[in-house]
């Protein structure tokens, strides 16, 4: 079962991903309103983009059984993926926003787009950054494990 839901959220992440526009929002197939981020989440999905044309050097990390996003009800977002632990404070703005305090940039708060899908399937969008650097977007696929 877990394989065939993760078949059918890789696949929406493939169409997402490949037919969007990359300097304008993301193309939202449907949304399911009254979306709330609270509650673990599975990851399934991480992708960051950096360099000097976005998409060109995508760094693509794939969900492992344990990877999560848990958004705690008193603002904080515990995450883990793979060894990697971190705590990041976020503001859920309403149904298609959260803003999260180092998601794309350290230190920087990201206003996040929330692309829902149902209400146990969601994308966060980071905004792109354009930077001396060059261009900078994280996108996360995540599936409510628990609320």
């Amino acid at each position: 079962m877990k394989a065939f839901i993760f078949l059918i959220c890789s696949s929406l992440l493939v169409l997402m991903y490949s037919c969007s526009k990359k300097d304008g929002p993301p193309a939202v197939i449907s949304t399911s309103g009254n979306v709330s981020v609270v509650g673990t989440w599975s990851v399934f999905g991480d992708t960051t983009y950096t360099g000097v044309n976005t998409g060109t050097n995508p760094i693509i990390y794939q969900g492992q059984s344990g990877d999560y996003f848990r958004f705690a009800s008193g603002g904080l977002l515990y995450t883990k993926e793979g060894s990697k632990l971190d705590t990041l404070s976020y503001n859920q703005v309403s149904d298609s926003e959260v803003d999260i305090k180092s998601f794309a940039t350290p230190g920087v708060v990201s206003a996040v787009t929330i692309i829902s899908y149902s209400q146990s399937i969601i994308f966060l969008n980071s905004p792109l950054i354009k930077s001396a650097g060059g261009p900078q977007q994280r996108k996360v696929g995540l599936i409510l494990a628990t609320q």
